[in-house]
């Protein structure tokens, strides 16, 4: 009998950030304006939050700001997920914690974003199958790091002072599972969306709406 995602020992954690101007997507409010990049982030993380939130295991949206949790819940609505604040430190540091936290109860976790609007309910339930074989399974993204992480067991040295928006992330995080012999699945490379050049990659092939940047046009380029 195949393995499935179980509810009561599989976790997902989404990290997200309240979508606030001038606070998210740096790199894409630099060709579009912060309200315009705040906008896109909003529509694409609600989308990425309803795409994962009807598995079969347990969704907890993990947020920054830690006191943003009401304005969290406004924004995505009501879906099938719990709320949780992300700790201090840098990204790897929270990224440490939220998964500590999770497997006191839990077997499997699971970790992603909402910059990757590719990612379904079937991608993490796959994710999960894959952790009944493997100690270890990445979502390679296209820029270097990856859209997804999950593992069976927690391991504080693997995230811990890495080297994040390097383009070299991935690659840091694999080094260190292979120094401790772990087995590695990778799953299909997915689009990290970052900058208008990602928007126009991305196309039409997902569930999530993107609407194109205003004022752009319909390839994603400022108009001439």
């Amino acid at each position: 009998m195949l393995p499935t995602a179980d509810r009561g020992r599989d976790t997902l954690l989404v990290f997200a950030r309240a979508p606030r101007p001038g606070e998210v997507k740096s790199r894409l409010a630099a060709d579009i304006g912060d309200e315009e990049a705040a906008r896109l982030y909003a529509t694409m993380g609600r989308g990425i939050v309803k795409q994962v939130a009807d598995g079969s295991y347990r969704t907890i949206v993990v947020h920054d700001p830690p006191e943003a949790g009401q304005e969290i819940a406004n924004w995505l609505g009501d879906l099938s997920y719990e709320l949780r604040p992300q700790q201090v430190g840098d990204l790897g540091e929270r990224l440490t914690a939220a998964i500590h936290d999770a497997f006191l109860e839990s077997d499997r976790v699971v970790v992603i974003g909402t910059d990757s609007p590719e990612i379904t309910s079937a991608v993490i339930e796959e994710a999960f199958i894959r952790l009944h074989r493997c100690d270890l399974v990445i979502g390679p993204s296209f820029d270097g790091g990856f859209y997804l992480l999950g593992v069976t067991t927690p391991i504080p040295s693997l995230l811990r002072e890495v080297p994040w928006s390097s383009g070299n992330e991935r690659e840091e995080v694999l080094r260190r599972a292979r120094m401790r012999d772990l087995d590695i699945q990778q799953m299909s490379p997915r689009i990290d969306v970052d900058t208008v050049e990602d928007l126009e990659k991305l196309g039409t092939g997902t569930g999530v709406l993107i609407e194109a940047p205003r004022g752009t046009t319909p390839g994603g380029n400022p108009p001439a």
